[in-house]
């Protein structure tokens, strides 16, 4: 059993005790605030069909949480075979939830619709980017070795877009700054209310990941954080060419080293990404250290031919071109 609670703007709890697959357990709700739309896994309630929280809107379809499966058949049904059109998450709704009628996401990977929505409605277009920034982060093999979860923070300054951490470290250096243990400054100022930002949106403790880690000691938790500001500052395909580019770059130059055991360094991180050259001054010096994360990173202007940021530039543009051109023809 899983308990789903879902918290509405008016910070009013509505709590649910659900069973595997997201039907409500009767006797077990707890409604302080009728009105509110959303259920099981965040997704709008229908009511008007079949009760409260039997029906639900994926966006792509309708879903059944009565039997565990949809009421349409998935638009992706030729790429998966092996699969009957109505299944709900590979039928592993412990393991994994699904996003909006089409893909399955790690259950311990937190989907935040107002920024992360853009981002995937890109990646899931294109088999490429789906298996570079989907499938590589999420595959069955990583379910014992990573934890990978996603997180907003706000920052006024677009271009500093993200970044990507191990979340046992920050934890440790939460618990030590409140201790006394680091010197007080600005730079450690700043990570501290940056990282106690990122816990509050994942709804955790610094303990919380502490203790878990004690528990699961082979298992590193990682977290991918994006700058929600984006996604007030741009629009439409603007913000989904924006905010996929963010990601690839979290993905591509900093998760990927981390899942493998590589180099987690941003600074080298950066040098590798953006192809610069270690002998070349004007090239560093463009990376050097300017906050908290120890490496900036480059405007698209100058991202040069042949590099890992280039290339995935330019293939979310072509994805996102793409996909506007067959909307329009519709």
């Amino acid at each position: 059993m899983r308990t789903n609670t879902i918290y509405n703007p008016l910070l009013i709890d509505n709590t649910a005790v659900c069973g595997a697959f997201g039907m409500m357990i009767k006797s077990r709700e707890f409604v302080a605030f009728d009105e509110y739309r959303m259920g099981f896994n965040g997704k709008e309630n229908d009511r008007e069909i079949s009760g409260d929280g039997n029906n639900l809107d994926y966006g792509f379809r309708i879903y059944d949480s009565r039997l565990g499966k949809f009421l349409s058949i998935d638009p992706l049904t030729k790429d998966y075979p092996e699969q009957t059109p109505y299944q709900y998450t590979e039928n592993s709704p412990i393991a994994f939830i699904d996003i909006d009628g089409l893909e399955k996401l790690g259950a311990s990977q937190k989907f935040i619709s107002t920024f992360w929505k853009p981002i995937f409605s890109v990646v899931f277009k294109d088999d490429m980017l789906k298996q570079s920034l989907y499938t590589n982060i999420s595959r069955d093999g990583l379910k014992d070795k990573v934890v990978v979860l996603f997180a907003t923070f706000k920052n006024d300054n677009t271009n500093y877009g993200g970044f990507t951490t191990d979340l046992l470290g920050q934890a440790k250096f939460m618990k030590g700054y409140e201790n006394g243990d680091y010197e007080i400054n600005n730079k450690n100022k700043a990570l501290y209310a940056k990282m106690g930002e990122i816990f509050t949106d994942l709804k955790l403790t610094p303990d919380d990941i502490i203790n878990y880690s004690k528990s699961n000691k082979d298992i590193k938790v990682l977290v991918i954080a994006m700058n929600e500001t984006v996604a007030k500052k741009f629009t439409g395909n603007e913000l989904r060419k924006k905010a996929a580019k963010i990601f690839a770059h979290e993905v591509n130059a900093h998760l990927l080293k981390f899942i493998r055991g590589l180099n987690t360094d941003a600074y080298d991180n950066h040098i590798e990404y953006f192809k610069l050259d270690v002998e070349n001054y004007d090239d560093v010096r463009k990376i050097q250290d300017f906050d908290f994360q120890g490496a900036k990173s480059l405007p698209e202007s100058e991202f040069k031919k042949g590099s890992p940021a280039k290339m995935d530039a330019e293939l979310i543009d072509k994805v996102v071109d793409k996909d506007q051109k067959n909307t329009e023809k519709k």
